[in-house]
């Protein structure tokens, strides 16, 4: 039976990295109590071994290493709990599956620690905090390079046959409708299509915006990071750029 397995360490045991022997796991620290210690350890694993006793081993190894990151240490560094971990991730935007990768595991064991079935060893914690450290400390794009600065709008006084002509002129399926520079609704095919079989094309297209305008697409600030606008538009075609409270463009999926 191998030192350590996943199943060892979701019972809160030490993880493989961290079944090493004191010398290794502070390395260059010559203190006798770790000289000491380390001459300890070998003995004891084998005596454990040969009474095939390796989950009482496993326990007593984990006890052993806490008393001495107390001795040398003096305290233990504080670590984030599971919970500000699983906060802390998704603050940052990151996906369970992205984390994962990158700490070398699976998604379902990330989705099982964050959840409390087990209990990751030190070195799986001191992982995630470096990769959501350098997540964070990362700077990040924003809008002003994606946004086209080109906006087409229609007032919501403008017949829907001018709507109509802009759209097609423009090669857009909706647009948004702007009244003394402030976002107060949108106008799309799919809303005259509606409107028209409900009440004929001839009347429609002489109706003004207003009449059948949809709600108003989302607004971010020029400066807002990439990553949130992208999940914003899967819910959405268009979203609304401004810098300074002034409309500067739009961003569109394509």
């Amino acid at each position: 039976m191998p030192l350590c397995d996943h199943s060892a360490a979701c019972y809160g045991y030490l993880s493989c990295e961290e079944q090493i022997r004191p010398s290794v796991f502070f390395p260059g620290f010559c203190n006798p109590i770790v000289v000491l210690y380390d001459f300890f350890f070998v003995c004891v694993k084998n005596h454990f071994y040969h009474l095939k006793r390796i989950r009482a081993f496993l326990i007593f190894n984990n006890l052993c290493h806490k008393i001495l990151l107390l001795v040398i240490c003096g305290e233990r560094m504080h670590l984030p709990t599971i919970e500000e971990l699983r906060e802390w991730r998704e603050r940052l935007g990151i996906t369970q599956k992205r984390a994962a990768m990158a700490i070398g595991i699976k998604q379902p064991y990330l989705a099982r620690i964050e959840k409390g079935g087990c209990e990751p060893g030190y070195s799986l914690i001191r992982k995630l905090i470096s990769f959501y450290e350098s997540v964070e400390n990362t700077p990040k794009e924003t809008l002003s390079k994606y946004f086209n600065d080109s906006v087409v709008y229609v007032d919501p006084d403008d017949l829907v046959s001018e709507a109509v002509r802009k759209m097609r002129r423009n090669g857009y399926s909706q647009m948004p409708v702007f009244s003394k520079g402030k976002n107060v609704g949108s106008i799309s095919e799919a809303l005259v299509c509606k409107a028209e079989l409900k009440s004929g094309k001839e009347h429609v297209l002489e109706m003004k915006v207003r009449e059948i305008m949809g709600p108003i697409f989302p607004e971010m600030d020029v400066n807002t990071p990439v990553d949130l606008a992208s999940q914003i538009l899967t819910g959405t075609d268009l979203i609304i750029v401004r810098k300074n409270e002034k409309i500067v463009g739009v961003l569109t999926k394509s």
